[in-house]
C-alpha cells in the first residue's frame, strides 16, 4: 500500500478527454456535483500553462482524495493517467458511455455507465456521481487507500449464471432504479411540469408529458436497478390500463412508499409485521378517499377535464361534448392537423361497427350508403338462410308500406337473394347487417338495441323461432344510414322507461366488474345507450402537435369518465394528503405498526409536497387553507385516480418488499444453458 502524506481532502481530480461533449459534462454535471458535496473539482486541462504539465498532473493525482475518470473511447492520455492512479492506490471513480472501454479490473462498484440516448440521462448521471463520490468520502481515510488490485468479487458474482441477488444486498439499488423513473416523471408533473424528450423507435427525439409514454423510454443497464425501474414502469402501465390517467401520481406514491419501507426494513423489522401495518394504513386511506367523494354536477365535469389537461379550453370542449351526448354518451378523440384549437362535433344516433353484407343494398351511389326512412328493425342472434322463415314477416312489412333493417348473425343463401331481388324491383326496400360482437357480448348488444328501438331481441336464450316473428316484435327508428363498415340508427323509438331500466342494469353490472376489459365493454354499452356520438378534434398546426394534444385530451377524457363513475375529490394532491392525516392518526399497537403507518402517510403526502414545494408534512390548518384555495380555483381530481393509484402503488411495493431474492442472470446466458 502506498503512503501519501499530503492528501487534499477536498480535491476531486478529473481526467477526461478534451473538447465536445466532455467539456459540457464537466462544467454542467461534474463540477456542480462536487460543489454540492462541499468539494473542489479540478480538471487536468485546467493545469495547462501553470507549470510542467506532467509534473502538475502527477502532483494532483498524488494529492487527490478522489480521482474521477471518463474512459469513454479508450483515450490513451486518460488511460495513462488512470494507470498512475491505479499504481498509487488512489480511490478512483470511473464513468463511461460504453462498458467495453473499461478494463475488466476496473469494472468495480465505482464504475458508472451513462447513456446519452436515454430520457433523463443527465439526472441519472448526476445522481450516480453524487451518491458514489459521497460514499467514497464517507469511507475515506487519509492513511489508508484501496488495496491493489481492486476487489472485483462483487462483479464476478453478478456475472455467474443464475446468480440470485439477496434482498438485503439489492433493496437500495432497486430503490435507486425506482427513483430514476420517478425523477424523470416528476419533471413533467403538475402545472409547472415540462416536456421530456424521449428517443423514438426510429432513433429521433419526441418531447412528451404523458407518463405512460415517458416510462417506456426509461432504461438502466444495472440489472438490479432495472428491477426497481421496471416495477415503477408497471405501476404506470397498470394505472394507464385501469383509468387512463394519473400515472405519474401513482408512480410518485409507489416510489416514496418503497423508499420509506426499505429504510424501515433495514433496521431489522420483520417483513410480515411491516406488510400488515402498511395494509392497515392503505385501507384506512382508501376509506377516507371514498368518504370524500362527491357526485359530478354542473361545471365540475369541466373542472375535472381542465385539471387533468391543465388547459381551460380542453376542459370547456369536453364539457360541451358531454352536454351534447349525456354523461354516458360516446365521446371520441380524432387527430386534426391544421386547426388552431379544440372543437367538437356531434353525430346523433347509435353506431354499430358493422356495415351492409352486400353493396346491392346501396340506395345512394354518390355516397355509397343505404338510407332507410322510418324503418322497422329485426334484431336476431340466429343465422337467416331459408326464405320460408322470413316470408310471413316480409309480407306484413310490405303491406304496412314500411322499410326493413335486419341485424342478424348471418344473412345468406336464399334469404339474402330474396331481399336483394325485392330491393332491386322496388317491392321492399331493406338492408341486411351482420350483428356486432360475439357470444354473450353480441346477445347483450342486441338486447340493448331492442330497448333503444322498442323491439324484441330474438336470441337463443329467448327460444323463439324466426317463423313466429310478427311486425309487432320489430323495433323502429326515424332514420338508418348504413355504409360498408358501419350502421347508424337515428332516433330509436324505444320507450324512455325501458331505456332507463336498461341503463341502470348495465350500471349495476359495471359496478361489479373488476377487470379493465370487462369494464370497458360495459362502458361502451352505456355509451351506445346515450344515442349520440361526440367527436373532439384537439387541433394542432403540425402532426406532432396534433398527436400531443390528442394524448392530452384522451387522458382528460379518461379522468372525466372516472369522475362520472366514482365522483370527485379536491385535486392538487390534497385528497391523498388529507387521507394521510387519517393514517397518521391510526391507533398503533407498537413502534413497528407506527413506522408502517408513517410509510403509507409519507407516500400519500408526496404528490402534494412536490406540487406545492413543501419541505414538511402539511398540518390540519394548512390542509384546510389549501382545500379552500384549490376548490375556488376548480382544481378537482376523479376519486378513482386517487384510490386506484394508491391500490396499484401498494400492490407493487408489497411485491418488492416480500421478495427475498432476484435472479439477475442475462437471458441469453440462460438460453445457452438450456442448449447445453
Amino acid at each position: 500500500m502506498v503512503y501519501r502524506p499530503n492528501i487534499d481532502n477536498d480535491l476531486v481530480f478529473v481526467i477526461m478527454p478534451f473538447g465536445v461533449p466532455f467539456d459540457g459534462y464537466y462544467e454542467q454535471i461534474i463540477k456542480p456535483v462536487a460543489s454540492e458535496l462541499g468539494h473542489r473539482a479540478v480538471r487536468s486541462d485546467e493545469l495547462y500553462g501553470t507549470g510542467a504539465i506532467v509534473a502538475d498532473i502527477w502532483a494532483h493525482i498524488w494529492q487527490a482524495a478522489v480521482v474521477l475518470a471518463d474512459v469513454t473511447g479508450k483515450n490513451p492520455n486518460v488511460n495513462y493517467e488512470l494507470g498512475l492512479c491505479h499504481a498509487l492506490g488512489v480511490p478512483t471513480v470511473l464513468m463511461t458511455r460504453n462498458i467495453e472501454d473499461v478494463p475488466f479490473d476496473y469494472r468495480h462498484r465505482r464504475c458508472i455507465r451513462y447513456d446519452t440516448n436515454q430520457a433523463g440521462w443527465e439526472t441519472k448521471l448526476r445522481s450516480d456521481l453524487h451518491n458514489t463520490i459521497e460514499s467514497v468520502f464517507a469511507s475515506f481515510e487519509s492513511t489508508s487507500e484501496l488495496p491493489w488490485p481492486y476487489d472485483t468479487a462483487a462483479v464476478s458474482q453478478l456475472l455467474v449464471r443464475g446468480e440470485l441477488v439477496d434482498a438485503t444486498r439489492g433493496f437500495e439499488r432497486i430503490v435507486r432504479g425506482a427513483r430514476f423513473v420517478r425523477d424523470v416523471l416528476e419533471r413533467s408533473f403538475g402545472p409547472s411540469g415540462r416536456r421530456v424528450a424521449v428517443r423514438t423507435a426510429e432513433g429521433g427525439q419526441k418531447a412528451a408529458r404523458n407518463g405512460a409514454l415517458l416510462a417506456q423510454g426509461i432504461h438502466t443497464t444495472d440489472p438490479v436497478e432495472a428491477i426497481g425501474a421496471e416495477e415503477m414502469k408497471r405501476v404506470v402501465s397498470d394505472m394507464q390500463s385501469a383509468i387512463g390517467d394519473g400515472t405519474k401520481t401513482a408512480a410518485i406514491i409507489a416510489c416514496e412508499m418503497l423508499f420509506r419501507a426499505v429504510a424501515v426494513l433495514h433496521s431489522g423489522v420483520p417483513i410480515d409485521r411491516m406488510v400488515r401495518g402498511m395494509e392497515r394504513g392503505v385501507q384506512a386511506a382508501l376509506g377516507v378517499l371514498e368518504s370524500e367523494a362527491k357526485s359530478v354536477m354542473g361545471t365540475q365535469l369541466r373542472q375535472l377535464g381542465q385539471t387533468a389537461a391543465q388547459d381551460a379550453a380542453i376542459g370547456a370542449v369536453i364539457e360541451s361534448a358531454f352536454d351534447m351526448v349525456g354523461k354516458y354518451g360516446i365521446v371520441t378523440v380524432e387527430r386534426s392537423v391544421g386547426l388552431p384549437g379544440p372543437s367538437v362535433e356531434v353525430i346523433q344516433g347509435i353506431q354499430i361497427d358493422r356495415g351492409f353484407v352486400s353493396d346491392a343494398f346501396i340506395t345512394d351511389a354518390r355516397t355509397a350508403e343505404c338510407k332507410l326512412d322510418e324503418p322497422l328493425i329485426l334484431l336476431c342472434e340466429y343465422k337467416v338462410t331459408a326464405m320460408r322463415e322470413l316470408l310471413p314477416l316480409l309480407e306484413e312489412v310490405r303491406r304496412a308500406d314500411r322499410q326493413l333493417l335486419i341485424v342478424a348473425d348471418e344473412i345468406e343463401g336464399e334469404a339474402l337473394s330474396t331481399l336483394i331481388v325485392n330491393q332491386q324491383r322496388g317491392v321492399l326496400r331493406s338492408c341486411a347487417v351482420k350483428a356486432p360482437g360475439f357470444g354473450d357480448r353480441r346477445r347483450h348488444l342486441l338486447e340493448d338495441l331492442a330497448a333503444l328501438t322498442g323491439g324484441v331481441a330474438f336470441t337463443a336464450v329467448a327460444g323463439r323461432a324466426l317463423s313466429s316473428i310478427r311486425i309487432s316484435d320489430l323495433g323502429s327508428a326515424r332514420t338508418v344510414v348504413v355504409t360498408s363498415s358501419e350502421t347508424t340508427i337515428l332516433e330509436g323509438r324505444g320507450q324512455p322507461q325501458a331505456i332507463e331500466a336498461r341503463i341502470e342494469s348495465i350500471k349495476a353490472e359495471l359496478s361489479r366488474g373488476d377487470r379493465p376489459l370487462e369494464r370497458a365493454v360495459f362502458q361502451e354499452r352505456l355509451a351506445k345507450m346515450a344515442g349520440a356520438l361526440a367527436i373532439i378534434r384537439p387541433g394542432g398546426i403540425t402532426p406532432a402537435e396534433s398527436e400531443d394534444r390528442a394524448v392530452t385530451v384522451s387522458n382528460a377524457m379518461h379522468a372525466c369518465h372516472a369522475g362520472i363513475e366514482g365522483g370527485w375529490v379536491v385535486g392538487g394532491g390534497w385528497a391523498s394528503a388529507y387521507a394521510a392525516k387519517a393514517v397518521h392518526d391510526l391507533e398503533s399497537m407498537d413502534s413497528i405498526d407506527q413506522a408502517a403507518h408513517d410509510c403509507v402517510a409519507a407516500a400519500l403526502e408526496a404528490p402534494m409536497r412536490h406540487l406545492m414545494r413543501l419541505t414538511t408534512s402539511p398540518d390540519a390548518e394548512s390542509l384546510a387553507a389549501a382545500r379552500e384555495r384549490l376548490r375556488q380555483d376548480g382544481v378537482l381530481d376523479a376519486t378513482l385516480l386517487a384510490s386506484r393509484g394508491l391500490s396499484i402503488a401498494w400492490s407493487h411495493v408489497r411485491t418488492i418488499i416480500q421478495t427475498g431474492a432476484w435472479d439477475v442472470a442475462p437471458l441469453p446466458q440462460r438460453l445457452e444453458d438450456e442448449d447445453e
